[in-house]
């Protein structure tokens, strides 16, 4: 999961093409990719809740049927 989100960002939000020449579509670019290496973390952390969240009720599941 790791390697997925660092491709996202890498091969995807740093390339991106200058918005435009001036001091403002660089704010603006360099905000765009902020926000959306954001996005790319919050899923990150999200699936690696939902996986422990998996292997936590696996885990409890089969401590009951013993």
């Amino acid at each position: 999961m790791i390697f997925i989100g660092l491709a996202g960002i890498f091969l995807f939000v740093v390339p991106m093409p200058e918005i435009s020449q001036d001091s403002t579509g660089r704010i603006v670019k360099s905000t765009l990719q902020a926000v959306i290496s954001g996005i790319i973390v919050m899923f990150w952390f999200y699936g690696m809740w939902q996986l422990r969240n998996f292997y936590v009720r696996r885990k409890i599941l089969f401590v009951l049927k013993d």
